[in-house]
């Protein structure tokens, strides 16, 4: 299998480590999770449909991780499923990236659908198209539909496994997108793509156990998978409160960040890691860490001195980790 390219390696992190929750309050007294995943509509009174592809205000405001996970797809732009597989012209893709830009979206849509009547069996482009109307139009039905039309043509592909995964719990197919990711499973055990969204539907269930032992298997795999699956059984952990085991996840997801060879000044990267530090020293914070969650802020700061998302972390923790 050859190694994903470094871009699409981050772009795939990213898109992991945003995928599961919102907001997390965790503090020296009470360690506790201020709000509930914004993202699961069966164990919600109204049907959730997945946010714009745009950024979003944080609903938590005071948490400066918050922005970090209001947001599921932030990282998934219109070019992010693997552009470069489309085999037409890229001015058809040019333009539907500038009426994506201009909040054109009808017009996005009429042009993706013409490409992919011209072409029904390319799953990147059914992908495009699913990411605008689920993401931009939040039409999660149809959405939903081309998302099943590209899983069932690739699924190999990671991202569009994931967003299969988004897309039916949006459109209250949860049990439907099962089936499918299992039949996948039976037909390609050795399939990554499909065992990594079954994993996370599975957190999205709340089915925290089941979903732990899946994420650790792929964990003990190689590469990109092996990273996002140590990403992924960080948020799980914290989603059963066990911040320690949380902790140490992020710990080793953040080690392997910082000896990636990776550029540092890349901004998706600093993003990325800036955010699993951030959840670092909160995990830090709840397991009753104090010591090693200022370490980690001292070595933030060391990291990114002017960046503004650390000055926000600093503002915030730093006067929890007085208290102590």
């Amino acid at each position: 299998m050859k190694p994903p390219s470094h871009k699409k390696r981050i772009i795939l992190a990213i898109c992991v480590a945003l995928l599961f929750y919102t907001a997390w309050d965790l503090t020296l007294s009470e360690p506790d999770i201020l709000d509930e995943p914004n993202e699961d509509p069966q164990h919600a009174e109204e049907k959730a449909v997945p946010l714009s592809i745009e950024k979003s205000e944080s609903k938590v405001e005071s948490n400066p991780n918050a922005n970090k996970l209001t947001n599921p797809t932030d990282e998934r732009t219109i070019t992010s499923i693997n552009e470069s597989e489309t085999s037409h012209p890229k001015d058809p893709m040019e333009s539907v990236k500038k009426l994506v830009e201009a909040s054109n979206f009808p017009a996005a849509v009429e042009i993706l659908e013409s490409l992919v009547k011209a072409d029904p069996s390319n799953a990147s482009l059914r992908a495009e198209l699913a990411a605008i109307l689920l993401y931009r139009m939040e039409n999660a039905e149809e959405g939903y539909a081309q998302f099943r039309k590209a899983f069932e043509l690739d699924p190999n592909h990671g991202l569009i496994a994931q967003s299969l995964v988004d897309a039916g719990m949006a459109a209250g197919k949860h049990k439907e997108v099962e089936a499918l990711l299992r039949d996948s499973i039976a037909n390609n055990p050795n399939g990554s793509a499909a065992q990594f969204a079954l994993s996370e539907l599975q957190l999205k269930n709340k089915d925290h156990d089941k979903a732990i032992r899946n994420f650790e298997k792929i964990a003990e795999q190689p590469g990109i998978e092996g990273q996002q699956a140590s990403n992924a059984l960080a948020f799980a952990h914290m989603g059963k409160k066990d911040f320690h085991k949380s902790a140490q996840y992020f710990e080793k997801v953040i080690e392997q960040q910082i000896n990636s060879g990776a550029d540092f000044k890349n901004e998706a990267f600093a993003s990325e890691l800036i955010g699993n530090m951030g959840f670092h020293i909160n995990t830090l914070i709840a397991s009753r860490q104090p010591e090693k969650a200022r370490s980690e802020l001292g070595r933030l700061l060391e990291l990114y001195p002017d960046h503004p998302e650390v000055k926000q972390i600093e503002k915030y923790y730093s006067p929890k980790l007085q208290q102590n």
